[in-house]
């Protein structure tokens, strides 16, 4: 379970930093789903490096404020807004929105994943 939550986080942390960008046009959201993703990688490396399991009781906290920054920013960037996004801007939005989609759904299913860690629920093998 402890490589499969690792897996999951080095996927969300790679799709977060690219998506953190965001932050720089008016989206702070996106550079704390950043820093709670590359938190969540770090808490389980520690995990599986052998550190206790109440550690990653830390990485579902990372994977919940990742998830509720998602969701903030992908609301912020699906709203309809009349005049406020330039037609040039409109299509980096549309683009940082679907990465935000896709982060959204990683975060969770990686926060899901690190629970079953913290609980010590394995896979049957």
């Amino acid at each position: 379970m402890q490589w499969l939550a690792l897996s999951l986080w080095v996927i969300v942390a790679a799709v977060a930093l690219p998506l953190s960008t965001g932050a720089a046009y008016g989206r702070p959201s996106l550079g704390i789903q950043a820093l709670a993703a590359v938190g969540g990688l770090a808490l389980t490396i520690a995990v599986c490096a052998g550190a206790p399991l109440s550690l990653a009781w830390w990485g579902v906290g990372c994977g919940a404020l990742g998830a509720l920054s998602v969701s903030v920013a992908a609301a912020g960037l699906t709203a309809e807004r009349e005049g406020a996004v330039a037609i040039r801007m409109e299509g980096v939005e549309e683009h940082v929105a679907g990465l935000a989609g896709l982060q959204l759904a990683m975060v969770v299913t990686a926060t899901i994943v690190t629970a079953l860690l913290a609980l010590d629920i394995g896979v049957a093998g």
